[in-house]
């Protein structure tokens, strides 16, 4: 993220492509396009520019060349590669240097490592991602994610494997080779005190399979090796202390987990049908990569009184979903993250926490990506670093395409660095009812173009329904980004809106009951209120314009209204 995450400094993943996820952020500075390469001529490459197209359910069609293969074609051949890129009509010519790091995605099958590449594995037609330094007129990482690959076709999946979000696959994680100390292939069993220990790389404490159910109480487990794979470790549970593959599950209570080393996971599910409940149990991931609880591909983690806590920089939230998405439902406990780019809850799924603690010290406290969720309920959450809630579309794959939605009642958010709320590259609604908001920048909310998405069209657009809710900061948004503010049941809003007159949209709606209080100049293109006489607007001398040419500024007729406080309403020039 950065926030994404700017929100995060660098780090660079390479696998199918950047990934800017709860696993991973790209890094500041740095412009991500897509092209279809037209031209090759010697070391300079011409490509016709685009973006990622959507699948059926808005999910970005970026398929690296292993996903899902080309369809076999009579006699043996194989298809053309499916185009994945709609074209803006743009070309950009540039140099491959000696500098440029070229890769493509392994041909061992989906979530295999990318592999090193050369200039002439690049052919006319192929799809890139090209990675440009800020300023710089080279990529400095080029991606072959489609139709380069030796032998001129990618191939196949692996039998038995389906497609999810971003070409991974489905069925089952097989392609995940790590071993385990204790491993439950299907059948049931139990395992209770004792001690559980893994010293090796790729190596998990526990792995779960093939339907298998297990029941593990009051024991030890700790981890020490480095995963040789951050991709599959997000993405499949690759070096997790404890992984339940598809169609398993495990119960787990009064255990402690620790592990130590890179990648390696808590708690992970993985797969349509698999499934955790945890009660009573403490975890402490302490490298990069190493989230608390993770839930992907469908898996699902129910939890209880759980304590998390994680101490590595990059990509090491406490409760996280990743690629192909994942539900998560916790209950009490604690959470802790003291590393950079490591918010406590990191969303490309459906995470929902009551009664809980949550804090982190260096980045924000919950992040959504894509058309995912956030709900917190009697939380009280703090982020000390960048922003409070970051929500975004990173377009790596990892998250459908959408409108991500963070709700919260009751609790307290308390944000020592940065906005309150801010939004980028996406669509987002924030439900807020009876919250103790606390922030100290003096902005609420912040939508605006960022390192993400294309130039141009890569701002946010906002609703945020503000039930009997006290908010207090001004709300800044660019040229491209849109906000409608709903306020209602009492709920007070003390703060500018749009000061620097720069959004593209932004609308303003209260009931009857609620209150604004103007706190500089503001400018709204539209104005709703159902008090007619526009007396919970208190001004303190500001003036607030509209915009007189809105049909839904017709009940004001284009009249000028002087507010309570000395200021007026006005039609904008």
């Amino acid at each position: 993220m950065k926030p994404k995450r700017g929100l995060f400094s660098a780090i660079l993943i390479i696998g199918m492509f950047l990934f800017i996820v709860g696993c991973a952020y790209a890094e500041d500075g740095q412009t991500t396009l897509y092209g279809k390469v037209t031209k090759i001529n010697g070391t300079e490459i011409t490509v016709a520019l685009g973006t990622l197209k959507q699948q059926a359910g808005g999910q970005p069609q970026q398929a690296p060349p292993t996903s899902e293969g080309a369809p076999p074609m009579p006699g043996g051949g194989q298809a053309s590669p499916p185009e994945i890129l709609t074209l803006s009509g743009e070309t950009k010519t540039f140099t491959v240097t000696n500098s440029c790091k070229i890769t493509m995605q392994g041909m061992q099958g989906p979530g295999s490592a990318a592999s090193a590449a050369k200039l002439s594995d690049i052919k006319v037609g192929a799809y890139l991602q090209m990675t440009f330094d800020s300023g710089a007129k080279n990529p400095s990482l080029i991606h072959i994610m489609l139709g380069s690959q030796p032998g001129g076709t990618p191939p196949a999946a692996p039998s038995g494997q389906t497609s999810v979000p971003g070409g991974q696959a489905a069925s089952d994680t097989t392609i995940v080779t790590g071993t385990a100390v204790y491993a439950l292939s299907s059948g049931t069993a139990k395992k209770s005190e004792g001690t559980l220990k893994a010293t090796t790389d790729d190596q998990s404490a526990v792995i779960v399979s093939n339907g298998g159910s297990l029941a593990i109480t009051s024991m030890q487990i700790t981890t020490s090796g480095n995963t040789s794979s951050m991709d599959n470790s997000s993405f499949y549970g690759l070096n997790a202390a404890l992984l339940v593959k598809a169609g398993s599950k495990l119960t787990i209570k009064d255990t402690d987990v620790t592990t130590t080393g890179t990648g390696a996971n808590g708690i992970f599910a993985c797969g349509s049908g698999s499934y955790i409940e945890l009660n009573g149990v403490t975890i402490d991931c302490a490298a990069s990569g190493a989230h608390g609880v993770d839930a992907t591909i469908g898996g699902k983690i129910v939890m209880e009184n759980v304590d998390i806590t994680t101490s590595g920089n990059g990509a090491a939230a406490a409760i996280a979903t990743d690629r192909g998405g994942g539900t998560i439902i916790a209950k009490g406990g604690t959470v802790l993250t003291k590393g950079t780019k490591s918010p406590a809850i990191y969303s490309t799924g459906a995470i929902e926490v009551s009664n809980a603690t949550l804090r982190s010290i260096t980045s924000e406290v919950a992040v959504i990506e894509g058309k995912n969720s956030i709900t917190l309920s009697d939380c009280n959450a703090k982020s000390e670093k960048n922003y409070g809630v970051f929500i975004y579309q990173s377009m790596s794959g990892d998250a459908t395409v959408g409108s991500g939605t963070f709700t919260m009642s009751g609790g307290s958010l308390t944000v020592t660095e940065g906005p309150v709320f801010y939004s980028t590259n996406t669509a987002c609604i924030i439900n807020l009812k009876s919250v103790k908001i606390s922030g100290s920048s003096g902005i609420l909310l912040k939508a605006g173009a960022d390192q993400w998405g294309n130039s141009g069209s890569n701002g946010a657009d906002i609703t945020l329904n503000a039930d009997s809710q006290k908010l207090s900061g001004d709300v800044v948004l660019d040229g491209i980004s849109t906000a409608s503010l709903v306020l209602k049941n009492e709920s007070i809003l003390e703060g500018a809106i749009n000061k620097e007159k720069t959004a593209k949209f932004v609308s303003l709606s209260l009931d009857g009951k609620s209150t604004w209080k103007v706190t500089a100049d503001s400018y709204v293109t539209v104005m709703k209120d159902g008090d007619n006489s526009l007396a919970n607007i208190i001004s303190n001398g500001h003036n607030v314009y509209y915009d007189s040419k809105n049909k839904d500024n017709s009940w004001l007729s284009g009249k000028t209204i002087t507010l309570v406080g000395g200021g007026k309403l006005m039609p904008a020039k």
